[in-house]
């Protein structure tokens, strides 16, 4: 037809051919795929002990266990998380890890906080972020956000 471009049939056979295999060297399952995976997230105390509740004022570590699912080469992250409380939620903290890993492996990033001496009593919320670097400098998502909650009392 005018004016309506085909693709031809060696140029779809390439088309077709590189949405398959480049898969299997990129390490991704589908176009879609995160290229990295939050495998856990704990809160843990001064000491190292896994919580779920706290006192205000006392310092609390987001050990997060961050995996490159990728099978080759290596690709640099921002691991960000927020602490947050109420409704509407108000942000209370922010804290952050930058690092780079290659393809199937695994790192431990730990950020911290301390809960506010002052802040109100009751569930806080941990959202865990994964982004290729600074929103600002075109960074996006490269991992499924996970968020963990903590009790916090008197």
């Amino acid at each position: 037809m005018r004016g309506e471009k085909h693709l031809s049939s060696p140029a779809l056979c390439v088309a077709v051919l590189l949405t398959l295999i480049l898969p299997v060297f990129t390490g991704s399952a589908s176009p879609d795929a995160m290229p990295f995976q939050i495998l856990s997230v704990k809160i843990r105390d001064e000491s190292g002990n896994v919580i779920t509740q706290t006192i205000r004022g006392r310092f609390i570590f987001v050990d997060v266990l961050i995996k490159n699912v990728e099978v080759y080469g290596s690709r640099s992250f921002l691991l960000l998380a927020s602490l947050r409380y109420g409704s509407p939620v108000r942000q209370l903290g922010l804290s952050g890890y930058k690092g780079s890993l290659a393809g199937g492996e695994q790192a431990n990033p730990t950020p911290g906080f301390q809960i506010p001496a002052d802040g109100p009593t009751g569930a806080y919320v941990i959202k865990v972020m994964v982004f290729s670097d600074w929103v600002a400098l075109g960074g996006i998502v490269v991992a499924e956000p996970v968020e963990v909650s903590i009790s916090v009392t008197g």
